[in-house]
């Protein structure tokens, strides 16, 4: 009888086959559909068998995935996963970084590695599991730049609820309650609550270079939590749209405006498409299509 490790073994060679298979079928858009069924079932046995562990990206970092992977942790174990290119534009040696909902690190990775030995990233991420997940990747990797916050990030400090749904999809999505208040359906853990503004003074930090936010539409009030590193520190903003309602993408432009920040465009795989303050709050020419993307902000 085969021991679990040596079925495991095999379902990972099983993996490494199938992401090299994904390449092909990437390079023949006629066929891309081909291959789903076979995919539907490897994600499954994947999710039954990890137990948690190591997973080498595109790049050479190695990513801890939890055991029980949420749908963004199977996700790494079985398809190619290059960290976004941007990465390497507004990253650079000596950088200080905050990675505001890191989830499991995918940013935060590579941004280490971008930043080097005389830089520092910090990652935010509320959920305990997750937070654990990232601070053994830093170990793994000998990446003593990399630092975890196991908080929520807001305009406000206190405590708050934050939410971890868990739809029929299985997206395993986040979302942050306002403070004292529930959010929606799904496991709630009360989560401690920091602002940008407090941390960068209590901690002292006298420069800031990049600020990347996904907090799943939660993005403005981490920014308005921010409204005085924003102005004198300056930092690159990368943000994520596509969970706000048309309210609130005007209070946000209108926000990153005062505070002093030209939208320069859309970060979609290896390009920046160009777009202002003004395409965001109409939802038009890149971002009409309803989708999440990540926005790139830079001071003016």
């Amino acid at each position: 009888m085969a021991s679990p490790i040596n079925e495991l073994r095999k379902l990972l060679k099983e993996t490494k086959r199938f992401k090299r298979s994904q390449q092909w079928f990437k390079q023949r858009p006629r066929l891309k559909y081909f291959g789903k069924s076979a995919r539907k079932d490897l994600v499954e046995q994947l999710g039954k068998q990890w137990r948690g562990g190591y997973v080498c990206l595109e790049t050479g970092e190695y990513l801890y995935v939890p055991a029980k992977p949420d749908q963004q942790g199977l996700r790494r174990l079985s398809e190619t996963f290059t960290p976004d290119p941007a990465i390497g534009l507004i990253v650079g040696p000596g950088d200080v970084v905050f990675d505001i909902g890191a989830n499991i690190g995918e940013w935060s990775l590579p941004a280490c590695s971008r930043a080097g030995r005389d830089g520092k990233v910090i990652a935010f991420e509320p959920i305990p599991e997750m937070a654990a997940a990232i601070a053994k990747s830093f170990k793994v990797n000998g990446f003593d730049q990399g630092h975890v916050v196991e908080a929520a990030m807001s305009d406000q400090a206190g405590e708050t609820t934050f939410t971890v749904c868990s739809g029929e999809d299985g997206s395993g999505d986040t979302a942050l309650s306002h403070i004292g208040e529930e959010g929606p359906s799904g496991k709630r853990l009360k989560v401690a609550c920091l602002t940008v503004d407090d941390f960068v003074a209590e901690q002292k930090f006298e420069k800031l270079d990049c600020l990347k936010i996904d907090v799943e539409g939660w993005e403005l009030s981490v920014l308005k939590g921010a409204a005085e590193t924003l102005r004198s520190l300056k930092p690159k903003l990368v943000f994520e749209t596509g969970h706000e309602t048309p309210e609130g993408r005007k209070d946000t432009a209108t926000y990153l405006e005062m505070v002093g920040y030209d939208l320069i465009g859309v970060l979609l795989d290896e390009s920046i498409i160009e777009a202002n303050w003004k395409d965001y709050v109409a939802e038009q020419g890149p971002l009409s299509f309803g989708q999440t993307h990540n926005l790139l902000a830079l001071p003016k």
